[in-house]
């Protein structure tokens, strides 16, 4: 029997949150054929070009910046979001943002992937992505919409278990459905490798492959170069990373990398078409995170046969197993011990591992939409 789906996505701006929803919302109305679906997108140019199935109507949702986009986001979520989803009239609503309303007035399946939602101020020491007045708001609105959720999608069983305990949710009604290799990725495997990092004659090269957010634990690059220059390690590595330019936030940053520019090197913010390029280029993915729901990057790096330099904690460990050297994100004696051990992984036997990882997550996009059709029609 036919049903209707209401899926929320306007609240996904975060670059992995964007790469997730484009994805599958590309192909979860061609799995449902026979539903009909209402998506209602951010009014931004990647969504904007979404193809989507004559069953699919959508709906675009502009979002003004600033104080303003709190006040204009609380509205939609407590009158505006309703009342469009009654009007629709779906069986069930899907929302890919995390928090969603709390009377969406039908059964209710939240994705979450949002690791602020389950982190602690011990996890992040210090440095989280939110204010302490939005991280109490969000938690709060978040568990009490968890009294009319019906089921909860995450991406690793690790994620599964943390939600469970926090907010006292029912595991089993949580799912588990990981993420396949990035299309970015897979179709960009053979392009030519990143110029600039290709171009350093340093035989370890590591790539940052983050954005400016404080869980991603930028400030403690001053350190480990430090450390780097301590053990005279300055002319064997060199760091890349891939901060956006303009940020206000990373002036500091900006400036401790053009003292340092023996060092590092800013390439700024990487076009999706050139992410597997600088993978490939790089002697290791570096990745000093303090929390991740998932670690879509780790995906990309494994899918390139790239070795893995990261925090060791329980998100990364699921992911990466024995793929990865693990340090303390918080001390740089650790970083630069993981950075030193990096030129022992064997490339060749890596690469085989790497795929036999892979090999354990859905296979492509296509499956992954059909894994969430199904939580959708069960519901």
């Amino acid at each position: 029997m036919a049903k209707r789906f209401f899926i929320d996505a306007s609240n996904l701006t975060g670059a992995g949150a964007v790469v997730v929803g484009m994805n599958l919302l590309r192909f979860l109305s061609a799995a449902g054929a026979a539903d009909r679906f209402l998506y209602y997108l951010p009014d931004t140019p990647e969504f904007r070009a979404l193809e989507v199935m004559p069953n699919c109507k959508t709906v675009f949702r502009r979002w003004p910046t600033g104080m303003a986009n709190n006040f204009s986001r609380l509205f939609d979520l407590h009158l505006g979001l309703p009342l469009m989803v009654r009007r629709f009239s779906p069986d069930v609503c899907l929302t890919l943002g995390d928090i969603g309303p709390i009377r969406p007035g039908c059964k209710h399946v939240l994705f979450v992937h949002q690791a602020m939602l389950i982190s602690t101020e011990a996890d992040l020491s210090g440095m989280g992505s939110w204010s302490s007045y939005k991280r109490l708001y969000l938690t709060r609105h978040f568990a009490a919409s968890l009294h009319r959720v019906s089921r909860i999608i995450v991406q690793t069983p690790v994620m599964a278990e943390h939600v469970a305990q926090k907010y006292h949710f029912d595991r089993n009604r949580i799912s588990v459905i990981p993420q396949p290799i990035p299309e970015h990725v897979r179709s960009n495997a053979g392009r030519p490798l990143h110029p600039a990092i290709a171009g350093c004659a340093k035989p370890v090269r590591l790539l940052f492959l983050a954005r400016y957010y404080s869980h991603k634990n930028h400030g403690i690059l001053p350190a480990v170069l430090d450390e780097l220059r301590k053990r005279g390690m300055q002319d064997s590595v060199h760091i890349f990373t891939t901060v956006e330019d303009g940020v206000a936030s990373s002036t500091d940053f900006m400036k401790e990398m053009y003292r340092q520019k023996d060092l590092i090197t800013n390439l700024g913010l990487l076009p999706m078409d050139e992410v597997a390029g600088a993978l490939g280029a790089s002697s290791a993915l570096f990745l000093p995170t303090l929390s991740e729901s998932y670690g879509l990057i780790y995906v990309e790096a494994l899918s390139c046969g790239v070795p893995i330099l990261t925090s060791d904690r329980d998100f990364a460990r699921w992911m990466c197993k024995d793929l990865a050297h693990y340090f303390d994100p918080m001390n740089p004696v650790s970083i630069v011990d993981a950075i030193a051990r990096i030129t022992s992984q064997p490339v060749a036997s890596y690469a085989a591992r790497a795929g036999e990882r892979l090999a354990e997550l859905p296979r492509d996009w296509k499956e992954l939409a059909e894994a969430f059709l199904a939580v959708l029609q069960e519901q």
